[in-house]
């Protein structure tokens, strides 16, 4: 069952849900028509991508979820087509030309990061493979369509919001170094990921300073902001089950404990931003 969520990419559509309810935490009303259209859309963007490289994923790959692409390209159809149709249902709902204009960036992003051309006279051939720029376009996308979105359509936007922006980035920059880090055998030498470039303990250690960053710029939230102590207590938390998850990752660990555990670290953090909402 497991396996069927995080192959399925619902799992990381529900994580970049979860870093969509941190923000809106701090509205005066949480929109649950968009953090839906989050989930989906991240869900089927996922599928849509893994459906564009399909020909490129062998059976006999020794990352799991490649050969279970390879081998189930019909289930993969299914779920971008399923997730497809809820994100256009969600996006309905919450619809504004406002949003639109707010999602035509990422869109761009989403819709070519799969995409190889061939350019002879450079390296770069996709966003997927341009050196240095994966991890960051990834953690920089999640942090706009999770925070700067969000906070224009339901909020007012204010240096919180850009420092909250730039400090989400380095959060979710710390939740993707690990799946480099597992797939150091794997990536071309040209990409020039994090642990490719400063070696894999050094990334580690990276990782989880940023989470440590995080975790201080939440007490800044907590004593100059405002913030809710039992938000401030739940991130905490959360978050601390996420540094010790990366802090044991190791290339050996089976591909679940990288797409369940650790991309699950933002969801802990929402269940237990949810209990503490709760309780008091």
């Amino acid at each position: 069952m497991a396996k069927y969520v995080v192959y399925s990419n619902l799992w990381v559509g529900i994580a970049v849900g979860a870093f969509s309810l941190f923000t809106m935490s701090s509205f005066s009303s949480i929109n649950i028509g968009f953090i839906l259209m989050v989930i989906f859309s991240t869900a089927f963007t996922y599928n849509y991508m893994r459906f564009v490289q399909i020909r490129g994923y062998d059976l006999r790959s020794e990352l799991s979820f490649k050969a279970w692409v390879a081998g189930h390209r019909s289930e993969v159809l299914l779920f971008m087509l399923v997730f497809g149709a809820l994100t256009g249902l969600a996006f309905i709902e919450i619809f504004s030309v406002e949003l639109i204009l707010l999602m035509i960036l990422p869109g761009i992003i989403s819709a070519t990061y799969p995409l190889s051309f061939k350019n002879p006279f450079s390296s770069f051939t996709s966003l997927r493979t341009a050196p240095g720029l994966k991890m960051f376009l990834i953690s920089a996308t999640w942090s706009y369509v999770t925070v700067i979105v969000p906070t224009v359509l339901y909020d007012t936007l204010s240096l919180e919001s850009v420092l909250e922006f730039l400090m989400r980035t380095l959060l979710i920059l710390a939740l993707v170094i690990p799946f480099d880090i597992r797939d150091v055998p794997y990536d071309d030498a040209l990409m020039k990921t994090i642990p490719q470039v400063i070696g894999r303990d050094q990334a580690r250690q990276l990782s989880m300073l940023f989470i440590l960053l995080y975790q201080v710029w939440l007490l800044v939230r907590l004593f100059v902001f405002g913030d809710p102590v039992f938000y401030t207590i739940a991130l905490l938390v959360g978050l601390e089950i996420g540094y010790w998850l990366v802090r044991y990752s190791h290339r050996e660990h089976s591909e679940l404990y990288f797409s369940f555990w650790i991309e699950g670290v933002p969801i802990f953090c929402g269940v237990l931003l949810m209990v503490g909402s709760l309780v008091f």
